[in-house]
């Protein structure tokens, strides 16, 4: 198994993602810190934590993109993707991060963690912050990962960190129209409500709602109605 059929890169979904579209009143603090430490190079190392739905993802790309827009080497890594990746493959993804100066690793978590992979991200950490810039978000502090390696918690411990609160269902909404309005698709209050309260409340899953839907409404010609949106997801 090697790296390149294990990296994931969640674009499909957040290809609309930037700091400026950002949702999130309770956020809006960390996203403006995370955004100028990004912008102006500060800190090799930020720590950002926060539960499903507060956006992590979503500042993980924009700040990837912050990155390309100023010519900096950088990569997104879901720590998901090598969650069967045996230690050659880890080696392997370490080995490729070489070239990079600034790197993502997203949802990182007790879930995905086991010694091997823990290993994998304390020797990312130490490559990467020797001269560049590394980003962890996770879904819980560095205590609750309940690491087998002290040495990679006291590194996690060791920079800058950022709490992230989950996003309320009205800022989901707006987050849902934002990106709908941004593929030219005109979504009312009533629409976006709806969809919520049959999709989850997962930041992710909304976005991939809408991927499915904004297809499905090219092909058709449809604009998004209730009626429309039942008959597409089978809800």
């Amino acid at each position: 198994m090697s790296f390149s059929d294990q990296l994931a890169l969640p674009f499909q979904q957040t290809s609309d993602a930037c700091f400026e579209n950002y949702a999130g009143e309770a956020n809006a603090s960390a996203a403006k810190m995370l955004e100028g430490f990004v912008s102006e190079g500060r800190e090799h190392f930020i720590y950002i934590a926060g539960p499903s739905g507060s956006g992590k993802t979503h500042l993980a790309i924009a700040a990837l993109k912050r990155y390309e827009n100023q010519n900096v080497r950088a990569s997104y890594l879901s720590l998901r993707s090598l969650e069967k990746a045996d230690e050659e493959a880890l080696l392997e993804a370490c080995e490729a991060f070489r070239e990079y100066d600034a790197i993502i690793l997203d949802d990182i978590g007790p879930e995905v963690l086991n010694p091997a992979m823990e290993r994998f991200v304390f020797n990312l950490y130490n490559q990467v912050t020797l001269n560049g810039q590394l980003l962890v978000f996770a879904g819980c502090s560095v205590a609750q990962l309940e690491l087998s390696l002290p040495d990679l918690a006291s590194r996690l411990n060791a920079g800058m960190a950022l709490r992230l609160q989950a996003l309320s269902d009205s800022e989901k909404e707006s987050v849902f129209r934002a990106a709908a309005a941004e593929r030219g698709l005109a979504v009312s209050a009533d629409v976006s409500a709806y969809i919520i309260r049959r999709s989850g409340r997962d930041l992710r899953e909304l976005l991939g709602v809408l991927d499915v839907l904004d297809k499905a409404a090219w092909v058709e010609k449809q604009k998004l109605s209730i009626p429309f949106i039942k008959k597409v997801m089978t809800w």
